[in-house]
C-alpha cells in the first residue's frame, strides 16, 4: 500500500507539458489562425517547441506566419534553430536581419553549416522568407529537405569580412539549403557575395537527390572556391534542375592553393558550372537553365557554362542536359565546354546554345572520356568552331551541330554533324532549311537566332539570339569577325539597340565602318548586354553594294526613288575616303483584287458582318509586306427562308480533318472561305450531304458556302483546329 501511495505521488509531481505552452505573438496554429512570428522571443519559442522534449510535438507540423522583420544577433544563431518541420511556414517577404551585436560569438565547432530549420519533411513548406545583414560561417535557411518545398526566398546576407576565412576542411556554403532529398526548391534567388569556402560553394543548394530544383536565380559572385556552382554543387541521382539562371561570375582559389589542397585531401573532382558543378549516379536532368556568369578557373578543373562534369569519380553520372544556354566568358581552366566540361560517364545534350567565349576545348562539349555521351542538334553563335572535343577515344555520338562561321575566330575543319559553318543569315530566321537542320526542340523567328524551346520568352536569350549580319556572299566570300571590310547590319528585333567605339558609325540597324583598326560593338536589352570585337578593314574607294527592299518608295541619304532598280551614290566617310556604293533595290508595290459574292444576310467577312447588298473594301498586309487591298462586290440574297437555312448543318466545329454538311436540299457545291474572302477549297457535291477534307488548312476561322441548284443558300462559319 505504502508503495502505490509512493508512485502516485511520484507521478503526481511529474512536470505536466501541453501543447498550449507555447502561444507566440497569436494564432492558434490552424490553418485560419496560424500562429504568428513577430519577434526574437517568438523564433525561439518556435526553436523550443520544436525540439527536445517537444520535438515529436504538434508544433512541428503547425501554421506560422512571420508578421514583421525581425532583427536577430549572431549570437543567438544557436537559439533559433527550429526542428524537423512539417507544416506550413510563410514569411510574407519579412526580414530576418542578422547582424554582430557584440556578444560573444559562438564557437566555430558549434555554428557551421547552421540553418533556421533542421529539416522540411514530407508536407512541410517554408516560403517568403528574406535573409539580409551579415552571415557568419554559411548559415542557411535549412539543413536538409525531405519532401518537402522551399519556396519564394530572397538572400541578401553577406559573409562579414572579419570572420570571412574563419571556414575550415570540409566548409561549404549553400545560401538556401545544404541537401534537397526528394523535394523542391522553387523560385528561390541569391543577391550575395560568397567568399572564403575552401570546398564547395553554390548560392542556392549544396547536393540535391531525387529532388527538383526550379525557376531560381543567383546574382552574387563566388570567391576563392574549388569546387562551385551557381545553382547546386551535386546532383546525386534522379535529380531535375530546370528554368534556373546564374548571373553571378565565379572564381576559384589560385593554382598553388589548388595543389596543396589537393595533395592534402586527395581531391580528384575540381568542377565548375554555371549551374551544376557535378554529378554521380544516373536520371540526372538539367533543362531550360542558362548561365549569364563569367567563370575563372584554374588548369585542374573541368568547366562548363552549364555543367562543369566529372573528371574522375568512381561514381559515373549519367546526365541529360537539355534546352540549355551559355552566354558567359570561361577561361583559364583545363577542359573548358561552353555547355559541359568533362565527363567520365554517359552525357546527353541536346537543343543548347552558345553565345559565349570560350578559351577551352569545346563551344558545347570538352571531354577525357565521354563514354557514350550524344550531342545533337546544338548551336553555336560565337567562339571556336571546335563544338565537341574528346581526348580518350571520339565515344560520341554526334548530329546535326552547327556554328556561325561568320563569328568566330579561330577554324578548324567541319566535320559532318560533329561541327558545320554556316553563314548568319543561314542561321537566322525561320526558313524550312533552318528547321531540317536543327530539328522541333527550337523557337525560330524572323531578324535572330533560333532559342531553344522553354527560353524563347526571356530576355536574355532574345539578346543573345540577335546577329550581326556581316558580309557573306557566299561560302567562299564572307567577312568573320577577323576580317571586316564591308559595312554590315545588326539585329534590332525585340527592342535590342547597339553602341559602338570610335570606328564605327550605327544608325538603327546599319553599321558604317569609318576607319580601319581594332573596334567593339555592344547589344543591350532589359539591362543585359554583349560585346563583340572585330578587325575592321577601311576600304577607300572600294566598291560595295547591299539590297534593299521597300513599299512604294525608299530613301537613301536624301533621295528618294521608287522605281526597283541598281542606283550608285559616292559616299565620302569621315576620314575623308570616298566609296562608290551600289544599292540594289526593290520597289513592292500594294496588291489591289476583287471577288463577287451572293450570300445571305448578314455576311461576315474578317469579323464585320454587312447586311446590304454594296461594294466593301478592307486593307490587309501582302506576303511583300505591303498593303493588299481587296474589294468586294456583295449581292445580299432576300429570298431564302430562314427555315431554310436551318435545314442545313455543318459539324463538327472545331474540325481538325474532316468537316461534314448536311442538307435537306441538293447540294451543288461547298466553298471554303478564309477571312480575307479568298476561297480555298472548293468541293463539287451534286448530293445532300458531303464529307470536306480541311486537314491540310492552316489553324483559324473560316466560312463555308453552301450552293444548291447555283445559289447561295446558306453561309455558315466553322473553326479549324
Amino acid at each position: 500500500m505504502k508503495t502505490a501511495i509512493k508512485l502516485i505521488v511520484l507521478f503526481l509531481s511529474l512536470p505536466i507539458f501541453t501543447y498550449s505552452q507555447f502561444t507566440f505573438s497569436g494564432g492558434n496554429g490552424g490553418d485560419e489562425e496560424p500562429y504568428i512570428i513577430s519577434t526574437l522571443q517568438d523564433l525561439k519559442d518556435f526553436r523550443s517547441a520544436t525540439t527536445g522534449q517537444y520535438g515529436q510535438s504538434i508544433y512541428c507540423s503547425s501554421n506560422y506566419i512571420q508578421t514583421n522583420d525581425i532583427s536577430v544577433p549572431i549570437a543567438e544563431i544557436v537559439n533559433i534553430r527550429i526542428g524537423n518541420f512539417s507544416g506550413q511556414y510563410n514569411g510574407k517577404g519579412h526580414a530576418l536581419f542578422f547582424y554582430d551585436s557584440g556578444m560573444d560569438l559562438p564557437e566555430p565547432s558549434i555554428i557551421s553549416n547552421e540553418s533556421l530549420f533542421a529539416s522540411i519533411n514530407d508536407s512541410g513548406k517554408v516560403d517568403s522568407i528574406v535573409m539580409t545583414g551579415l552571415n557568419y560561417r554559411g548559415f542557411k535557411i535549412v539543413q536538409v529537405i525531405y519532401g518537402g518545398i522551399l519556396s519564394n526566398c530572397v538572400n541578401y546576407s553577406q559573409q562579414d569580412s572579419v570572420h570571412v576565412y574563419e571556414y575550415i576542411y570540409d566548409g561549404n556554403c549553400a545560401c538556401f539549403v545544404n541537401e534537397l532529398q526528394d523535394g523542391v526548391i522553387e523560385n528561390c534567388i541569391n543577391y550575395a557575395d560568397i567568399y572564403g569556402l575552401e570546398i564547395l560553394g553554390s548560392a542556392i543548394c549544396q547536393s540535391v537527390s531525387g529532388g527538383l530544383i526550379r525557376g531560381c536565380k543567383n546574382y552574387g559572385n563566388i570567391y576563392n572556391a574549388v569546387i562551385a556552382s551557381g545553382i547546386c554543387d551535386i546532383m546525386v541521382g534522379d535529380a531535375v534542375i530546370e528554368n534556373c539562371i546564374n548571373y553571378g561570375n565565379i572564381y576559384t582559389r589560385n593554382q598553388n592553393e589548388i595543389a596543396q589542397l589537393m595533395n592534402a585531401h586527395q581531391y580528384d573532382d575540381l568542377s565548375v558550372g554555371g549551374i551544376v558543378a557535378y554529378a554521380e549516379y544516373s536520371n540526372n536532368v538539367i533543362r531550360n537553365c542558362q548561365n549569364y556568369g563569367t567563370i575563372v578557373s584554374e588548369k585542374f578543373h573541368t568547366v562548363g557554362g552549364i555543367y562543369g562534369g566529372n573528371r574522375y569519380y568512381p561514381n559515373q553520372a549519367n546526365v541529360n542536359v537539355e534546352n540549355c544556354a551559355n552566354y558567359g566568358k570561361l577561361y583559364n581552366g583545363g577542359m573548358i565546354g561552353g555547355i559541359v566540361g568533362n565527363v567520365f560517364g554517359t552525357v546527353r545534350v541536346q537543343n543548347c546554345y552558345n553565345a559565349g567565349e570560350i578559351q577551352g576545348y569545346g563551344n558545347i562539349l570538352a571531354s577525357e572520356n565521354a563514354l557514350g555521351a550524344e550531342v545533337r542538334n546544338c548551336l553555336s553563335v560565337y567562339g571556336g568552331s571546335n563544338m565537341v572535343r574528346t581526348v580518350s577515344g571520339d565515344n560520341v555520338t554526334m548530329s546535326s551541330n552547327y556554328y556561325d562561321k561568320q563569328m568566330v575566330r579561330d577554324t578548324v575543319e567541319d566535320v559532318i554533324g560533329r561541327a558545320e559553318g554556316r553563314l548568319t543569315i543561314e542561321l537566322t530566321g525561320d526558313t524550312p532549311e533552318l528547321r531540317a537542320m536543327l530539328g522541333d526542340g527550337w523557337s525560330y523567328a524572323e531578324g535572330r537566332y533560333p532559342i531553344p524551346f522553354g527560353l524563347e520568352k526571356d530576355s536574355l536569350a532574345m539578346l543573345f539570339a540577335t546577329p550581326i549580319y556581316l558580309y557573306g556572299e557566299s561560302d567562299a566570300s564572307y567577312d568573320n569577325l577577323n576580317l571586316v571590310q564591308y559595312d554590315f547590319t545588326v539585329g534590332t528585333e525585340n527592342g535590342v539597340y547597339w553602341s559602338s567605339d570610335n570606328l564605327h558609325a550605327i544608325a538603327g540597324g546599319n553599321a558604317t565602318i569609318l576607319a580601319s583598326g581594332i573596334d567593339t560593338v555592344t547589344a543591350y536589352l532589359a539591362g543585359y548586354s554583349f560585346s563583340r570585337t572585330m578587325n575592321l578593314i577601311d576600304q577607300c574607294g572600294v566598291v560595295s553594294s547591299f539590297r534593299a527592299s521597300s513599299c512604294d518608295n525608299y530613301q537613301w541619304n536624301g533621295e528618294e526613288y521608287t522605281v526597283s532598280g541598281d542606283y550608285v551614290q559616292m559616299l565620302a566617310a569621315a576620314n575623308g575616303c570616298d566609296s562608290i556604293v551600289t544599292l540594289h533595290l526593290t520597289i513592292n508595290n500594294p496588291v489591289h483584287y476583287s471577288f463577287t459574292e451572293a450570300a445571305t444576310s448578314p455576311y461576315i467577312w474578317n469579323g464585320a458582318e454587312y447586311t446590304e447588298t454594296g461594294d466593301y473594301t478592307q486593307t490587309f498586309t501582302a506576303e511583300n509586306g505591303c498593303d493588299s487591298i481587296v474589294t468586294l462586290h456583295l449581292n445580299i440574297i432576300t429570298e431564302i427562308s430562314q427555315n431554310d437555312m436551318e435545314e442545313i448543318s455543318v459539324f463538327p466545329t472545331p474540325a481538325a480533318d474532316i468537316l461534314n454538311i448536311t442538307s435537306t436540299e441538293t447540294i451543288s457545291k461547298i466553298e471554303i472561305v478564309n477571312v480575307m474572302g479568298q476561297v480555298v477549297k472548293r468541293f463539287e457535291v451534286n448530293s445532300d450531304s458531303a464529307v470536306c477534307d480541311v486537314e491540310d488548312l492552316r489553324s483559324g476561322v473560316y466560312m463555308v458556302r453552301i450552293h444548291t441548284e447555283g445559289t447561295v443558300v446558306s453561309q455558315r462559319k466553322f473553326i479549324k483546329e
